[in-house]
C-alpha cells in the first residue's frame, strides 16, 4: 500500500504540492459513496431497492472514510516523526535524522528544520570553544599578573619595577585584546564580514610579542629559539587569534623540549598559502598518536620534561582557531626522542 501512495504523490501535478496531495485524497474519500453507488445503479439499474441503496451508501461511506484517514494518516507521518525527533532533542540533545525523501512543502520545511538544529549545534560548539579558549589561555596571565603584585609589594629596585611593570602590561594588552577579539567574533557570527589580513611586517611583530610573553619558560630551560621568517604573503586571519595560536605552539614546544635544547621558528610564502612551523628537538611522539593531540581533552597527555602539566586544550583550541580562516594545523615527529614539527598553513594574498 505504502509503495502505491509513493508512485501516486509522484505524478507530476502532485509531487511538489503536499496541499493538493490533501485536496485530491479528500476530494476522493467523499465521494467514493456516489461512485460506488453509480457503478450498481449502472450495473443493476432495476433490481436495487430503497433499502439496499441505503446499505450500499453506508458502506462505501465507511469505506471511503477509512480509505481516506488510513492515507491521510500516511500524510501526516513526517510531522510526527518530526514531532518526536525534536522532542527528543530537547530532552537528550539527540540531533534528529528525518531522512524524508520528496520535493514538496512539508519536505523542504523539514530539511531546513533539520539543517537549522545542526548550525545550532555548530554555533553552540563554537561557543563553548570561545569559553575554553577564555579559560584556558587567561588563566596563565592572570596567575603571572598576581605573582608580579606580589613581587612588587617588596621590590625596591626602581628600574626593576618599571621593566616589570612594561611587561605586565603588555601581556595584559594582548589579552584585553583577545577577549574583544572574541567578543567580535560573537558579534558578527551572522554577518558576513571582511577577514582581516596580516602581512609580514605584522607577523613578525607578533612572532616578537609571543616570545617576549614567553621569555621566562624560555629561560628557564635554557633553550635556543632561531627565528626565519621568509616571503611577502598577506595572511587572511584575525591578528589576535593569530597571536594565541602560536603562542599555544610555541608553548607547547617549550613544555616538551629538554634543557639546553632549541626551537625553530619558520614561516615561507607559498602561492596563496603561508607556511608556519614550530620545530623542537624535544621529547616527540608515536606518528601514530598524531590525530589524538587535537581532540579535546585528549586522552593523549604527557607531562612537560620539567613535570608540566597538560589541560589537553591548547591543540584542540589552536586547530579551532586554525579552521575559522581555513586554515590547516597538523603535526608530524620520526618518533619519541627525536623531536617534533608543528605547522600550520594558513591562506594568503
Amino acid at each position: 500500500m505504502n509503495n502505491i501512495l509513493k508512485s501516486f504523490y509522484s505524478l507530476p501535478g502532485l509531487k511538489r504540492s503536499y496541499a493538493l496531495k490533501f485536496f485530491v485524497i479528500t476530494f476522493l474519500g467523499i465521494h467514493i459513496p456516489l461512485i460506488g453507488l453509480s457503478i450498481f445503479l449502472l450495473v443493476l439499474p432495476n433490481e436495487i431497492e430503497s433499502l439496499t441503496i441505503f446499505w450500499i451508501v453506508l458502506g462505501f461511506t465507511l469505506l471511503g472514510t477509512a480509505l481516506t484517514l488510513y492515507i491521510l494518516n500516511y500524510l501526516i507521518k513526517p510531522i510526527q516523526k518530526a514531532d518526536q525527533a525534536l522532542l527528543q532533542y530537547i530532552s537528550d540533545r539527540k540531533i534528529p535524522k528525518l531522512s524524508i525523501e520528496g520535493e514538496d512543502e512539508l519536505v523542504r520545511l523539514l530539511q531546513s528544520m533539520e539543517k537549522t538544529i545542526l548550525r545550532t549545534e555548530e554555533l553552540i560548539d563554537q561557543k563553548n570553544d570561545l569559553i575554553y579558549l577564555l579559560s584556558h589561555d587567561l588563566r596563565a596571565p592572570i596567575v603571572k599578573a598576581r605573582g608580579v603584585f606580589e613581587l612588587l609589594k617588596t621590590e625596591t629596585d626602581r628600574e626593576f619595577v618599571e621593566d616589570i611593570s612594561n611587561q605586565l602590561a603588555t601581556e595584559m594588552n594582548a589579552q584585553l585584546d583577545l577577549i574583544e577579539s572574541l567578543l567580535r567574533l560573537l558579534q558578527d557570527e551572522h554577518n558576513s564580514r571582511e577577514i582581516p589580513r596580516i602581512d609580514m611586517e605584522d607577523f613578525q611583530a607578533v612572532l616578537d610579542e609571543v616570545l617576549k610573553s614567553s621569555q621566562n619558560q624560555i629561560e628557564e630551560k635554557n633553550l635556543k629559539v632561531e627565528v626565519s621568517i621568509n616571503g611577502n604573503s598577506q595572511i587572511l586571519a584575525e591578528k589576535v587569534l593569530v597571536r594565541q595560536l602560536i603562542l599555544n605552539l610555541l608553548s607547547n614546544a617549550i613544555k616538551f623540549s629538554k634543557d639546553g635544547g632549541s626551537i625553530k621558528l619558520e614561516g615561507n610564502g607559498k602561492i596563496n598559502s603561508f607556511l608556519f612551523q614550530v620545530k623542537d628537538e624535544g621529547i616527540g611522539f608515536d606518528p601514530r598518536l598524531t590525530s589524538r593531540f587535537f581532540q579535546k581533552f585528549s586522552s593523549y597527555q604527557k607531562e612537560g620534561t620539567n613535570g608540566e602539566k597538560s589541560t589537553g586544550l591548547g591543540l584542540y583550541i589552536s586547530r579551532k582557531i586554525a579552521e575559522r580562516y581555513g586554515a590547516k594545523l597538523s603535526a608530524y615527529s620520526p618518533g619519541e626522542d627525536k623531536g617534533a614539527v608543528f605547522e600550520v598553513e594558513f591562506p594568503s594574498k
